[in-house]
C-alpha cells in the first residue's frame, strides 16, 4: 500500500476516472439488479444543534445570567497557571498533542463555541463565547463573536483560535454566499433527446454546447429569440459541491473584541484537527459528484419488463441492454470531466475577494502534492492542511492522498491515517471471500512546525474501531483490528470475529512499515 506521487497531473485523472468507472460499474452491475432498477442515494446529515449553555434568539449567551466583564480585563493575556495541576485540559489521546474541541480553557478564560439558531430563511450561525476566569471559583461572561455555519471544533494557540466549521452553501436563502458563483455552473438542459448525448464538462465546470461556428449579430438575436421559444431544451444549473470546512482564524489579544484575521473554504467533510508546538493539522476529506451520472438503470421504454417472470432470459438480456447502455452513457460523461472537477479546492476569502486555490496548482508542482497507493480504489481525497499559527505570515501547505474515508492519530512525532484498504462495494458478491479486510497504515512525519512528510506505510489484517485502536512508541505503530465483523450474511460460514494485535516497524530501506509483532 506504499503511497506514490504522481509525476502529471495526466496520470492523477487517469487513475481517477478509472476508479469511478470500476466503483460505477460495480454498483450497476449490484445494486441494479437486486433491487429492480431503483438507485439509492444517500441524505446529507446536518449536524444537530446543541444546547450546552443557555442561548438567547441570535445564538449569544443570556446576558441576564452571564455579566459583562469590567474593560480593565479586556487586554489580560492568558496567565492561569499549569494545566493539568491548575486547570484541566482537553482530554488528549496522547501528551503534548492538543486534539480539537468544542470547550477550551487556558486557565483565564473558557472558550465555547455552540451551533446557535436559525430561522427559516436566515442561514444559520454560531458563536464563539469568551468567559473571564478572574480567580478560582468566579465565572464572568466577556465577548462573542459569530462564526459562520455550524462550528464543531476549535484549538488554541497562545493569543488565536482556529474554529471550524460546517457551511452548506444552499441554506442560504435571502442572499447568495459568496462562493455560489464560484461553485455553480448553468447548463443548457435538452429534454427531448438528451438520454443518447450527455452534456459536456467543461475545464471551468461549466457544461459546454456543440461548437458553433460565428454569426452576425442579427443571427445571433435571431437565435436568442429562437432559444425562448426551443421547447427541447430549457436551462439548469449544478453545484460542484454544496458541503464546505471552514476555518477561521481568530486574533483573541484583546479577548473583549475577537477578529477574525483568515476565513479557509476547504471542499469537503472535516474530520479531526490536531495542534503540536504552535503547528495546527487539520483532516478533510472530499470527493466531487460528478454531474450527470446514472445510478440506476431506467427501464421506462421497457415497460414489459416488469411484467416478465423474475427469472426469465427476456428480462435478463433487456437488463444486460440497459445495462451496458448506462455504462457506455456514464463513461461518456466521465472521460469529458476535466481534472480540476474531480478534485476538491480550497477558497480564501479576505473581505470581499476570493481566492481560488486548487490542490493540482498548490506550489509543489505539477499534481505531485498528491499521492495513492497503487493497488487502492479511493475516488475521494484526503488532504492534511498544515498551518503554522507560530508565524508571522500566514501560509499552508496541503498533502493530499486519494482514498477511503480514513480515521486519524497523531502523536508528538508522526501522524497515522488508517483507511479500508478497499471500500465496501468491493465486497458484494464476494461469495468465496477472497477479499480480506485490510486496512492501510500511512504513516507521516510531524516532528518540524509546519512541516508534514510523508514516511511510508504498511497494511493489516482486519478494521479498527477509531482513533483509540492506534498508537505510535518508540517509533512502531501499535494497531488493534479484528476480522469477521463485516458479518456477511450472504456467505453459508462466514469467519468468525476475531481480534488482533498488531506492531508495525520500519524497514531497513526506510521504504515500508513491516508487521513485526502480532498477537490474535
Amino acid at each position: 500500500p506504499t503511497l506514490s506521487t504522481y509525476d502529471s497531473c495526466g496520470y492523477l485523472e487517469i487513475d481517477l476516472k478509472e476508479h469511478l468507472k470500476e466503483e460505477m460499474r460495480v454498483n450497476l452491475g449490484t445494486g441494479s439488479y437486486y433491487y429492480g432498477g431503483w438507485g439509492m442515494v444517500d441524505d446529507m446529515v446536518m449536524v444537530a444543534e446543541s444546547d450546552e449553555m443557555a442561548m438567547d434568539s441570535d445564538g449569544g449567551m443570556d446576558m441576564d445570567s452571564a455579566p459583562s466583564a469590567g474593560p480593565e480585563s479586556s487586554q489580560k493575556t492568558s496567565s492561569g497557571g499549569e494545566e493539568g495541576v491548575d486547570f484541566s485540559g482537553t482530554n488528549n489521546q496522547e501528551q503534548g498533542v492538543d486534539e480539537a474541541d468544542f470547550v477550551k480553557t487556558d486557565g483565564s478564560y473558557i472558550y465555547l463555541v455552540n451551533q446557535g439558531y436559525s430561522d427559516w430563511g436566515v442561514y444559520p450561525s454560531g458563536k464563539l463565547h469568551i468567559l473571564e476566569i478572574p480567580e478560582v471559583g468566579d465565572v464572568s461572561y466577556l465577548s462573542n463573536i459569530s462564526i459562520e455555519g455550524y462550528p464543531n471544533e476549535m484549538l488554541l494557540v497562545d493569543d488565536k483560535a482556529v474554529v471550524y466549521s460546517n457551511v452548506y452553501i444552499y441554506s442560504y436563502y435571502e442572499e447568495k454566499h459568496p462562493l455560489d458563483d464560484i461553485v455553480k455552473s448553468a447548463f443548457k438542459r435538452e429534454t427531448k433527446s438528451a438520454e443518447s448525448s450527455p452534456a459536456t464538462v467543461s475545464s471551468s465546470g461549466e457544461e459546454s454546447a456543440e461548437p458553433k461556428e460565428d454569426t452576425s449579430d442579427e443571427e445571433k438575436e435571431d437565435s436568442a429569440v429562437e432559444e425562448d421559444v426551443d421547447i427541447d431544451y430549457e436551462y439548469d444549473y449544478y453545484y460542484r459541491t454544496t458541503s464546505f470546512t471552514k476555518i477561521t482564524v481568530l486574533d483573541l489579544t484583546n479577548r473583549s473584541s475577537p477578529q477574525v484575521i483568515r476565513e479557509l473554504y476547504i471542499e469537503g467533510n472535516y474530520q479531526t484537527a490536531r495542534e503540536s508546538e504552535g503547528t495546527v493539522r487539520m483532516v478533510s476529506y472530499g470527493w466531487m459528484e460528478v454531474y450527470g451520472l446514472r445510478t440506476w438503470l431506467d427501464f421506462s421504454d421497457y415497460r414489459t419488463y416488469w411484467e416478465l417472470a423474475w427469472d426469465s432470459p427476456k428480462r435478463e438480456q433487456i437488463w444486460m441492454e440497459k445495462m451496458n447502455e448506462t455504462i457506455e452513457y456514464n463513461d461518456k460523461i466521465i472521460d469529458s470531466t476535466s481534472l480540476d472537477n474531480l478534485i476538491p479546492r480550497i477558497y480564501e476569502k479576505s473581505g470581499s475577494n476570493i481566492t481560488t486555490h486548487k490542490y493540482s496548482e498548490s506550489g509543489q508542482g505539477n499534481c505531485q502534492n498528491f499521492a495513492a497507493a497503487a493497488d487502492g480504489a479511493g475516488q475521494g481525497v484526503t488532504s492534511i492542511l498544515t498551518l503554522d499559527l507560530l508565524e508571522d505570515t500566514f501560509s499552508f501547505n496541503a498533502n493530499h492522498i486519494l482514498s477511503n474515508w480514513a480515521t486519524v492519530y497523531a502523536s508528538g512525532n508522526v501522524m497515522v491515517m488508517a483507511e479500508s484498504a478497499w471500500d465496501s462495494w468491493w465486497f458484494w458478491g464476494d461469495d468465496d471471500n477472497q477479499l480480506e479486510e485490510m486496512t492501510n497504515i500511512h504513516v507521516f512525519d510531524i516532528s518540524s512546525p509546519g512541516q508534514t512528510d510523508y514516511i511510508a506505510s504498511g497494511r493489516i489484517n482486519g478494521t479498527i474501531q477509531d482513533q483509540f485502536s492506534i498508537s505510535e512508541y518508540n517509533g512502531n505503530i501499535r494497531v488493534c483490528s479484528t476480522t469477521g465483523q463485516w458479518g456477511r450474511w450472504w456467505m453459508e460460514d462466514p469467519e468468525p470475529m476475531v481480534s488482533h494485535v498488531f506492531v508495525l516497524g520500519l524497514n531497513a530501506e526506510g521504504t515500508q512499515y513491516d508487521v513485526i509483532g502480532h498477537v490474535g
